[in-house]
């Protein structure tokens, strides 16, 4: 089977995928060290890619995404990355590392050593136990100044900025305190989580045996 074959040796192999369970041209998410991974078996040959597993944008999870021809593609804001290299199809200085990934006894396998030593490298914030956990947004925008606060907050409530919030001695100066006009809803993410496009919806009308015959 085809795949990087110098990791093939290491005593740090370990399984993120069942070969013969991957769907072709479908992200399926895995976990290594620390490392949110997206492994995405190829759809013109047998072969397979394990990349680093959030967007460059918003760390939305790529596994969460869809293929568009040759690009995986994040399913929020649609940034696209080569799934054969992880390069951007958009801007080829933003990439999604690509780590050594091969096939062995219907298994595809990776080199935890390399994906552990990469996460020194690039420690990974999420706390999968925490608030949001896997969806947490860690990056913001400028549009979004009191992100990290909002979260913040919803995390800890007034824990840890007292319980008449966030004010001093000499009091707070009126820029660093968010104002009603600052507050930005997403609606969707008032109620449940969205699905998917692909996700199928059911619109079926169910009637209990204690429903009543109301006429009008």
């Amino acid at each position: 089977m085809k795949g990087t074959r110098d990791a093939q040796a290491t005593d740090t192999k370990i399984d993120v995928a069942t070969w013969s369970k991957l769907t072709p041209g479908k992200p399926e998410y895995a976990l290594v060290a620390s490392v949110d991974l997206v492994v995405l078996r190829w759809k013109d040959e047998d072969d397979v890619s394990v990349l680093y597993g959030r967007c460059k944008h918003r760390g939305a999870l790529m596994a969460d995404g869809f293929v568009r021809g040759e690009d995986i593609v994040c399913g929020v804001h649609n940034w696209d990355y080569q799934y054969k290299t992880g390069v951007s199809s958009y801007n080829s200085k933003e990439r999604l590392h690509k780590f050594n990934a091969w096939i062995e006894d219907d298994k595809v396998w990776v080199d935890e050593a390399e994906i552990r030593a990469w996460e020194q490298e690039n420690p990974q914030a999420y706390q999968r136990d925490a608030y949001q956990g896997l969806y947490a947004d860690l990056h913001g925008t400028a549009e979004e100044p009191y992100n990290t606060l909002i979260n913040q907050l919803a995390s800890h409530g007034l824990e840890k900025v007292g319980h008449h919030g966030a004010v001093s001695a000499m009091g707070v100066p009126l820029t660093d305190l968010p104002r009603w006009d600052n507050l930005q809803f997403v609606t969707a993410q008032l109620a449940r989580l969205p699905k998917l496009d692909d996700e199928p919806v059911g619109t079926e009308l169910v009637i209990g045996p204690n429903a009543k015959n109301l006429s009008f």
